[in-house]
């Protein structure tokens, strides 16, 4: 039985779970966040000399452990993939299923169909007569790296996740995330809101914003609790519109993974015990929970 490295990344730093194989079981062994070994920009992380630095990172990280048969599974954010819902009659078979997918990822991404590669989810919502899936693209490019990666260090790749299903499962554990209830959980980031939307327990949308930074260049508490109520209130009403949402009750996550103080307290302060599910501050307990939610089989 191999061991498992779970790797997520943020703005900030990489974060590594390791699941250590065992005779009988598998057990979470550590967790934690890391330093980049290369500056952290969008539209160059997957740059072929980052990712040949990040290789020797985790291999570091696989020696010092002692490993020697591993599996690797990641979590990307969902910033570095397109996703969209596709609506199909509800006895539409798997082959009409993937081919008006691809056709409707076709007229959606910015690239070559053939350029990505399309997964489907196992996020499904019941509309009636029809049901509505939930499909990703990912480019085959930033695959390829993460591919490259997993051979330079003589390790199998087991899966590869956005970000949202890697929080879904580590809330889903946890049991904050239940079927028939709605949540918000709102991650913060260095740079960014994420805001992702659960109905029924099941990931339906992200809404992203920046960080709104006051002319010192620190965030600023009232625009941030401004954007924050937004993607709040958006939620809502996204929700009252959705035939399969028994009630527009929603509940909030907060995480704040960056390296922003006191928004946490901002959150508890102007949200009601009834909207809160929980806030969370920076600490090893949580700041790794997308790495150990990609993990949690």
């Amino acid at each position: 039985m191999a061991d498992i490295f779970g790797i997520a990344f943020t703005e900030n730093k990489w974060q590594l779970s390791h699941i250590k194989a065992t005779e009988n079981d598998s057990v979470l062994h550590s967790a934690q966040e890391l330093e980049y070994p290369f500056p952290f920009v969008y539209d160059s992380f997957f740059d072929p000399t980052n990712f040949a630095l990040m290789a020797l990172a985790v291999k570091e990280q696989k020696m010092e452990k002692g490993i020697t048969d591993l599996d690797l599974s990641f979590s990307l954010p969902v910033n570095f993939a397109a996703v969209k819902r596709v609506a199909l009659p509800i006895d539409a078979d798997e082959a009409t299923i993937k081919e008006q997918a691809l056709w409707e990822m076709s007229t959606f991404l910015t690239g070559k169909l053939a350029d990505y590669k399309i997964i489907k989810t196992d996020s499904v919502f019941d509309l009636g007569d029809f049901k509505e899936h939930l499909f990703m693209a990912i480019h085959k490019n930033i695959i390829q790296q993460i591919v490259n990666l997993t051979q330079k260090i003589n390790s199998h790749l087991k899966r590869v996740w956005l970000d949202f299903s890697s929080f879904q499962s580590y809330l889903t554990h946890h049991d904050f995330i239940r079927d028939g209830e709605n949540q918000l959980l709102v991650k913060i980031d260095t740079f960014q809101i994420k805001s992702h939307l659960y109905i029924q327990g099941q990931y339906y949308h992200t809404y992203i914003d920046s960080l709104p930074l006051n002319e010192q260049g620190a965030v600023d508490g009232g625009a941030f609790l401004s954007v924050l109520r937004k993607h709040f209130n958006d939620s809502k009403s996204l929700i009252r519109q959705l035939p399969m949402a028994l009630s527009d009750r929603l509940q909030l996550y907060f995480w704040n993974s960056g390296t922003v103080d006191g928004l946490s307290e901002v959150v508890l302060n102007n949200f009601t015990s009834a909207e809160l599910l929980t806030a969370t501050v920076n600490n090893r307990q949580t700041n790794a929970i997308e790495a150990i939610g990609l993990v949690l089989d």
